[in-house]
């Protein structure tokens, strides 16, 4: 999260200052760094190959999703599986990590880890779902950041690709934004906000916040699917609770 403010530029988060908002950028990426340190630390410290093979690779899909997510800014051709692909790298692959890990280090047999790594990418995905509904449906008090901020820099979620494919006239949608990010490039910063502003208002306006909800509920259904074969305990019950808790988040 640290490094993410560092590259989008972010000075809030949920409302509070980042740290990239108080400290020179330098100091900020070094922070980031000292704090995958110690996860690295804590992953050695279970003396468990398995673990610390799985942190690791979680960081290079991590990374590799911030890569794709800089890479396909602004790139209106994009399709929605690019964006699946996204988050589970950026969110889902992290949840993975923390329930497969824990299951590992619990000593589970490998059908019930492949639940709970089930349950966090199913989580995780939903999470991020609801997270992009919520930079079009909140407002900046709550949200620490304006509404569409996501779209403001180019970066398609759900919403928006739910917006096109409900959407009479896609190609205008599309059309619209092209033409005001080139003429921002051109040296009109202005036309690229009224537009992002009009594919918000318009995306609040229509079905698609709601269709991407229906999808993060599906996502949240095969997490607590994948929690049947549990025992039925405080703790399981706690991760039906974090499901019911995904959906009503409001920031």
């Amino acid at each position: 999260l640290v490094h993410d403010d560092v590259i989008d530029g972010a000075l809030l988060r949920r409302g509070a200052p980042t740290l990239n908002a108080r400290w020179s950028g330098g100091s900020t990426v070094l922070a980031g760094n000292y704090l995958f340190g110690m996860a690295a630390r804590f992953s050695a410290e279970t003396r468990n190959m398995r673990v610390i093979e799985l942190f690791s690779e979680t960081l290079r899909i991590i990374v590799d999703g911030e890569l794709r997510q800089l890479k396909d800014r602004h790139n209106f051709a994009q399709l929605k599986e690019n964006y699946y692909q996204r988050i589970f790298a950026k969110t889902a692959s992290l949840f993975c990590a923390a329930t497969e890990g824990a299951a590992i280090l619990s000593g589970m047999p490998a059908d019930r880890v492949a639940d709970l790594r089930a349950y966090g990418y199913n989580f995780g995905m939903a999470f991020q779902i609801v997270d992009d509904i919520l930079d079009f449906t909140g407002d900046e008090t709550t949200l620490g950041k304006p509404a569409g901020s996501d779209l403001r820099q180019g970066t398609l979620t759900l919403p928006f690709f739910y917006h096109l494919q409900l959407h009479p006239d896609r190609n205008s949608v599309i059309d619209r934004l092209e033409t005001a990010q080139f003429l921002a490039d051109d040296g009109d910063p202005d036309a690229w906000q009224q537009a992002v502003a009009q594919a918000v208002s318009e995306l609040r306006a229509g079905d698609a916040i709601e269709a991407a909800r229906n999808e993060a509920r599906t996502f949240l259904r095969r997490a607590e699917e994948s929690l049947h074969a549990l025992p039925d305990n405080v703790y399981r019950h706690s991760m039906h609770g974090l499901c019911e808790y995904v959906v009503q988040r409001t920031q």
